[in-house]
């Protein structure tokens, strides 16, 4: 859903990216002294994304859409051994796509070469809030033909040509924010026989339909709860429930915890799983990521985070626009001159703490 800005500024729509990352087991016992490793490394670093992308090429999400076709995850970075990946998705259905391609990207991969073992992560952040995207080049240096119009707008606020170019070349940005750091946490409890996941995908993912294809057998099915952990600086140091998907060989049985009454097996009831999971986010004060069903779905309600920025930010449009007529008026008065919009944007200061969701009423 387009929005308009009272700024003179491409007002952010809200999207979910969808962060993979892969890492290889145990990399410091290859790295010999003599550098023979070297070469598996790099055959890891150009294979396994041809691998990956070769999931994908099979098929798409939808027998009548083809739009998934177009757009693979990109290498957002490499981090020691660790590929880590990224994609707008369509739809939640495209996302589960995706994700069954990425596990079974990892699962051929080391049947191929019995030498590694590798371990998957994966999770969502949604951006502009609470997650924001910062570009870290020189704006000269971006290849912005047929990308954006106006590359000047990625050293500006957040705006909706800087995500479109974070969407198409993720490698100029980086991604900050509490989705993002509890990515990276949770995937420490990762390894091969389980992929692990943030709680906002797991919540987003139970949206697909209980008789979906992915959940009877599928990817869905293999989705478990297998204790809780404390990860630190994520969640105010509370114990955060640790998901993933199990191998295909692996056993679903799990460690109970407080979420054992309901785990999403292949007899479990995905809406049920959800409610547990979206009162786990409320605990947290966290908005489940929003997505359509479908790719040729209407587009799903704003999150209540999203809602808020689209407040402030017209808010705070309508006070720079009353400061700026006020300051003309001044001028025209004693003949001092025009403050620039980045003066007045320092004097009136609104900076509203977006990284939150919106205050709660008092009761």
């Amino acid at each position: 859903m387009k929005h308009s800005s009272p700024k003179n500024l491409p007002t952010p729509e809200y999207r979910v990216r969808l962060f993979m990352s892969v890492d290889i087991v145990g990399s410091t016992r290859f790295k010999k002294p003599d550098g023979s490793w070297k070469k598996l490394f790099v055959h890891f670093f150009k294979e396994f994304p041809k691998t990956f992308h070769s999931k994908l090429e099979l098929g798409t999400c939808c027998d009548f859409c083809s739009k998934e076709k177009k757009t693979f995850p990109k290498v957002w970075r490499t981090r020691g051994d660790e590929l880590i990946f990224v994609i707008t998705p369509i739809s939640i259905n495209n996302a589960i796509f995706i994700l069954s391609g990425f596990t079974e990207a990892i699962s051929e991969y080391m049947r191929k070469y019995d030498d590694f073992e590798l371990k998957g992560n994966a999770w969502t952040a949604a951006f502009p809030v609470p997650n924001v995207s910062i570009f870290t080049q020189d704006v000269d240096s971006f290849p912005h033909e047929g990308v954006i119009k106006s590359p000047e707008n990625l050293d500006r606020d957040s705006n909706e040509d800087l995500e479109i170019a974070a969407d198409e070349m993720p490698a100029y940005f980086d991604f900050l924010g509490v989705d993002m750091d509890i990515g990276f946490r949770v995937s420490r409890n990762s390894r091969p026989d389980f992929t692990t996941i943030s709680l906002g995908l797991a919540c987003l993912l139970c949206e697909a339909s209980a008789d979906d294809q992915n959940v009877q057998g599928g990817l869905l099915s293999r989705l478990s709860v297998e204790r809780r952990e404390v990860f630190k600086g994520v969640a105010d140091e509370r114990a955060y429930p640790v998901l993933g998907f199990l191998g295909q060989s692996s056993s679903t049985s799990t460690t109970k915890t407080s979420l054992d009454s309901l785990l999403l097996t292949p007899r479990g009831n995905a809406t049920e799983f959800q409610t547990i999971l979206k009162g786990e986010l409320a605990e947290l004060e966290h908005d489940c990521p929003v997505l359509k069903l479908n790719c040729d779905d209407r587009d799903v309600e704003d999150p209540p985070a999203y809602k808020y920025f689209l407040a402030e930010e017209h808010a705070y449009g309508e006070k720079l626009s009353q400061a700026k007529m006020e300051s003309s008026v001044d001028s025209g008065a004693n003949g001092a001159e025009v403050r620039t919009e980045a003066e007045l944007s320092d004097i009136l200061k609104r900076v509203a703490n977006f990284t939150k969701l919106p205050p709660k009423d008092k009761k």
